[in-house]
This record gives structure tokens, C-alpha cells and sequence, in this order.
């Protein structure tokens, strides 16, 4: 418990100095989520990393799209874990918009559109060896 409000506080420290930095916010939410398992600030802090991302980064000419798909992705899990299927769906379908694992993706979106049947399997494809994490 320590070592985690060691870091805790290390990373809102590190946001007063940089406030709204994404990359921190998607630490805190983690260190929210995994470590507190606060639910409710794990989503607002990681929709807030969402936010910034989409205002700082977004018209870069390099953006860091990593960053945003695993604030997609961690925002998608928590949303189904909590029963809201409708909401990780849109982060899901945005992140496919910008993964080149499409069809884990697809796969996901398809699990949670029916739930209890099996997804339809697709082909793997070369360098598709990252699945999203979900049960």
C-alpha cells in the first residue's frame, strides 16, 4: 500500500507541473483502477486523458496513437466490467479506427454485442499478436 501512494502521489505531482499531460493520467488511472479499485475516478481521470489527447495531440504531426489506444482499451474494459457494453463499444469502435488489430478488436465489439455466443473466428493475420484485454 505504500509503494502505492508512493506513486500515487509522484503522479499528481507530476500533474501539477504538467497538468492534463495524458500519459499521467493514464498512470493514475491505472494506479486508480488496478491498485484502489476505484472504479468511478479510474474512468474520469482516464476520460479526461481521452480529452487532452484529443486536444494536444491529435493534430500533431506525429501523434501518439499508442497512448490513445490504451486509453481506449482501458476505458472499453472498465466500461464492460461494469456492465456498460453500449459505452466500451464506442471506445472500442474508435479504437479499431486506429489499431492494426482489427479483428481481436472486431472480435471484442462482436462479444459484447452478443453475449453468451461465441464470436465468429477470423483469420490471424501476420503481426496480429496483440489481443485487447478482456475476459
Amino acid at each position: 500500500l505504500k509503494q502505492v501512494d508512493q506513486a500515487e502521489r509522484l503522479l499528481r505531482d507530476g500533474l501539477r507541473e504538467v497538468p492534463g499531460d495524458p500519459e499521467l493520467l493514464l498512470e493514475l488511472g491505472r494506479v486508480l483502477y488496478e491498485d484502489r479499485k476505484d472504479e468511478a475516478r479510474a474512468r474520469t481521470v482516464w476520460e479526461l486523458g481521452l480529452k487532452t489527447w484529443n486536444e494536444r495531440e491529435f493534430r500533431k504531426e506525429s501523434p501518439n496513437f499508442f497512448l490513445v489506444a490504451q486509453l481506449l482499451g482501458n476505458l472499453a474494459t472498465l466500461e464492460e466490467k461494469a456492465g456498460h457494453p453500449e459505452v466500451a463499444i464506442r471506445h472500442l469502435e474508435r479504437l479499431s479506427g486506429i489499431s492494426p488489430n482489427k479483428d481481436s478488436i472486431a472480435r471484442w465489439i462482436e462479444t459484447l454485442r452478443h453475449p453468451g455466443a461465441e464470436a465468429p473466428r477470423a483469420e490471424s493475420k501476420a503481426g496480429d499478436n496483440q489481443t485487447p484485454r478482456h475476459p
